[in-house]
């Protein structure tokens, strides 16, 4: 009987197909810790998604404010966008230093991901008194958010420092919640 290479080769391309490869971690959990000359790989997991996304959506408050600043008609509108792009500058700051304690490289350039550039156009394209509403209603749903995801990791996140920048980002949003609230319904008060 005659061996041929054919069968065999079938077959363990068959094997590599459904077991997975021992040892090497996959593609969406290496992450590059930049350096010079530096390519060394670590685990990802919930820690740096959780750092991701903040600091996406500290991003997206920022850029979004600043284009509020220019575009809002309601000077008190103008005047909280200046405020929350400072604030999440800031944040965004803070969370580098805290990602960066525990291991997690950010990005340099981060940037709002593909739904916040959706919303961010959709704003773009109002003026006067239709953008002012169209930015707290995607102002008003983006900080929803954030507190729900901040939230979340204040209570089960697995990093302690990253927990208490949840926590500390959370009163930063309520209380951005509470302002945009007051100019959407013509409260004057603070």
């Amino acid at each position: 009987m005659r061996f041929t290479p054919l069968p065999a080769i079938a077959v363990a391309i068959a094997v590599m197909a459904v077991t997975p490869a021992f040892g090497q971690l996959s593609s969406r959990s290496l992450s590059t810790y930049p350096g010079p000359g530096n390519a060394t790989h670590a685990p990802q997991g919930p820690d740096h998604d959780f750092a991701m996304a903040a600091a996406v959506f500290a991003k997206f408050s920022v850029v979004s404010g600043r284009l509020a600043t220019m575009e809002a008609q309601d000077g008190r509108l103008r005047e909280l966008a200046e405020l929350m792009a400072e604030d999440y500058a800031a944040a965004l700051g803070r969370l580098r230093t805290v990602a960066g304690t525990a291991d997690i490289a950010l990005p340099a350039a981060i940037g709002p991901n593909e739904m916040y550039r959706t919303r961010i156009a959709a704003v773009r394209s109002s003026k006067g008194a239709t953008f002012d509403r169209a930015y707290c209603l995607e102002q008003t749903e983006a900080l929803r958010e954030a507190e729900a995801m901040l939230q979340s990791y204040a209570a089960t996140g697995a990093n302690r420092q990253l927990r208490r920048w949840a926590t500390r980002t959370i009163s930063l949003v309520r209380q951005h919640q509470r302002s945009l609230q007051q100019i959407m319904t013509g409260d004057g008060s603070s």
